[in-house]
């Protein structure tokens, strides 16, 4: 039987993610996943642009994944979301990709991203209805949708990246820091939205905040999807490991964080957002799910 195999990476503005699946027996079937943290947002709030640094620690990543790719694959998908939405060059980054690696970039709109990181939930979970909400380093989706109804979709320009290099100017960050940086995250939440988040509907929990904040609950020195996918985290648990990430100076978060360490300086930011929404939303507990928007991807592709 013929299998067509695909890799699918995913810029974000605080990493670079690449998945290898397949279609086996009309499932998706994982092949291989890989991530590295490139930080291709630094600086963006303050620029408006894409910087050199962060372009280049995400051309290497392009670059090996690329290799990768070429040997195991019959087609390579690249997508980019919040980072060339947001930035003055991203022609310019686009086509300096496009030029040394032969990989175009298709930049997803803000309901695209939501919509594929939905589906791409749905690929390892059937829920009939479900608010999936997606922690990135510069955005916030919040999806809502079941299987026979159309998606409602919101994206928030505010993600772990951003707000802290908007918010915090300390290490720890001190206490009027964190409750402008969630002042400011509640405050962009809509009174629509606000309805949908307190309507009695399961949480799903994706992106890297939530697989790391997952994680260290679990107590993994490295990754494992399976112990992570359908993980439930509470909302109490949530609030003592931020206490717990505050009464660590980076170099600490460092080596608590073994799966990522890089994730050390934005996990505060990404896991007061998610501490809001559960507060907004009066849950007490939601799944977390290591899949996404790569996942919504292969499933598009390999349904072509």
């Amino acid at each position: 039987m013929d299998r067509t195999v695909i890799a699918v990476i995913d810029i974000g503005t605080n990493s670079i993610l690449m998945l290898i699946a397949s279609v086996e027996s009309g499932n998706l079937k994982t092949l291989g996943q890989w991530s590295e943290t490139t930080r291709l947002g630094r600086d963006l709030m303050r620029t408006g642009r894409i910087g050199d640094r962060g372009f280049l620690d995400t051309l290497r990543a392009l670059q090996y994944f690329h290799k990768i790719a070429q040997k195991n694959t019959d087609r390579i998908i690249v997508v980019g979301t919040q980072v060339f939405r947001a930035a003055a060059n991203s022609n310019q980054i686009i086509r300096q990709i496009k030029t040394k690696t032969g990989l175009s970039v298709e930049i997803l709109s803000e309901t695209e991203e939501a919509s594929y990181g939905y589906k791409g939930v749905l690929t390892g979970m059937r829920l009939e209805e479900t608010m999936v909400i997606d922690v990135g380093g510069g955005s916030v989706e919040l999806i809502q949708g079941g299987q026979n109804r159309e998606i409602t979709v919101t994206s928030i320009p505010k993600g772990a990246v951003s707000l802290t290099e908007k918010y915090f100017s300390h290490d720890p960050p001190d206490p009027s820091e964190l409750r402008a940086l969630k002042a400011d995250f509640e405050s962009a939440i809509g009174e629509s939205w606000l309805k949908l988040l307190q309507a009695p509907l399961p949480w799903v929990c994706i992106g890297g905040t939530a697989t790391t904040v997952a994680s260290c609950l679990l107590g993994l020195n490295t990754y494992d999807a399976r112990k992570l996918e359908n993980f439930y985290l509470s909302r109490d648990d949530l609030t003592v490991l931020i206490r717990h990430f505050l009464e660590m100076n980076l170099s600490d978060r460092r080596a608590y964080i073994q799966i990522d360490p890089k994730r050390a300086d934005i996990i505060i930011a990404g896991s007061l957002v998610i501490e809001s929404l559960m507060e907004l939303g009066r849950k007490e507990r939601c799944l977390i799910s290591d899949r996404g928007l790569r996942y919504g991807i292969a499933k598009r592709e390999l349904q072509s």
